[in-house]
């Protein structure tokens, strides 16, 4: 599990795929999205009315940057400044 906030920016498309369904859950509201159909549930359902998206928020803080660091999986497949930072110590 994950505590505090999970953001994803994209300036592109994203794309979540799956071979049987694909749910988002809050609380005792949800949405499924599967090959039957689209499935949604909750107290209140509200469309082209209220709500706002949320603030895409940036990984600043050390404590999850060195988490994610030492997990071994790379933020991205391609770093510039690490590059560039090798050159200058290889010279």
């Amino acid at each position: 599990a994950i505590q505090g906030v999970v953001s994803v920016n994209a300036q592109g498309d994203i794309t979540l795929q799956s071979s049987s369904k694909i749910t988002l859950k809050v609380g005792g509201s949800f949405v499924v999205v599967h090959s039957g159909g689209v499935d949604i549930k909750g107290p209140a359902i509200n469309l082209n009315s209220g709500g706002s998206p949320g603030d895409i928020l940036q990984a600043t803080n050390p404590a999850v940057l060195k988490a994610a660091a030492s997990s071994g999986a790379a933020f991205v497949a391609h770093c510039p400044m690490k590059e560039g930072q090798e050159e200058a110590e290889n010279g």
